[in-house]
This record gives C-alpha cells, sequence and structure tokens, in this order.
C-alpha cells in the first residue's frame, strides 16, 4: 500500500502526464524479496497515450510510453534528483499478485477517473454560481431601470 505522501505523489505525476495526453497509466510497488538492498526503485510508472493491455499478470506496454521509477526509501529521497527517474519505455512487465497497483486499467483505482470527477464538479459549481451572479445583476438592473422609469 502506498503512503499518504506516495500517492499524492503518484497522483500529481499522473495528472502531469494526463494533461499531456498520457492518459494510459499502470503505476505499482515493487517490493523484491531482499527488502534490504537500496538500490531498486521502490514504485514504478507506466504512462501511455496508447492502450496499456493486461494478460493475468503481465502488461504489454505500447511504444513511446514513459516508465517513472520512484525511490522513496531513500533518507534523503524528496522525489527529486535521483529519486526520479523518467524515461521512454515500451514492452511487457510482469506484476506480482503482492504489490499494490494504481492503473486506469482492468478494475483497479483509477486517479483519473477521480480528477476527471473532481473537475466535473468544479465546473459544474462554477457554471452554477455565474448563473447565480448573473440573475443576481439582472434583477439589480431591472430594479434600476424600474427606478428611473418611475421617476
Amino acid at each position: 500500500m502506498f503512503s499518504n505522501t506516495e500517492y499524492q505523489y503518484i497522483k500529481d505525476l499522473t495528472i502531469s502526464y494526463y494533461n499531456k495526453d498520457y492518459v494510459n497509466y499502470l503505476c505499482y510497488t515493487n517490493n523484491p524479496n531482499n527488502s534490504y538492498n537500496q538500490s531498486y526503485y521502490d514504485i514504478y510508472c507506466y504512462y501511455s497515450k496508447n492502450e496499456i493491455s493486461k494478460n493475468n499478470n503481465k502488461y504489454t506496454i505500447p511504444n513511446e510510453s514513459i516508465l517513472c521509477n520512484i525511490d522513496t526509501k531513500s533518507p534523503t529521497s524528496t522525489y527529486k534528483n535521483n529519486s526520479l527517474v523518467c524515461q521512454n519505455n515500451s514492452g511487457t512487465v510482469e506484476v506480482s499478485n503482492k504489490e499494490f497497483i494504481y492503473s486506469n486499467i482492468d478494475n483497479n483505482s483509477n486517479i483519473i477517473g477521480e480528477y476527471e470527477l473532481l473537475n466535473k464538479m468544479n465546473n459544474d459549481i462554477s457554471l452554477y454560481v455565474i448563473s447565480i451572479l448573473f440573475m443576481i445583476i439582472l434583477i439589480y438592473l431591472y430594479r434600476f431601470i424600474r427606478a428611473i422609469l418611475r421617476g
């Protein structure tokens, strides 16, 4: 499971790539048997403009996809410099059943779905507020014109 800090970072990174048209993503933890090894990244995120396909535990990453390796276990990790490495990547990746996954593939937690829903709610609220302000202006304008015509 991701910590709150890791989840927020993954969410921000995913939304950033989503806004660059990388609409498909697969993020998962990496917990190898040797957990004392500090040379591995503990989160992998794949971002793709094309659909990432799944067959059992194997995911096919299309060409021109991006892989971001994230190191959150380093005591100096601030998700900058060596803690986050992104590069072009494609091929097949197998994700163990013990790993935690965030993805918009299959039935995983959908960060982008939550982001789009939040954007829609914000747009609806903005439209509602603008409509109310417009109605208030019309009412005051009506009262002003009515007062001038009576006077």
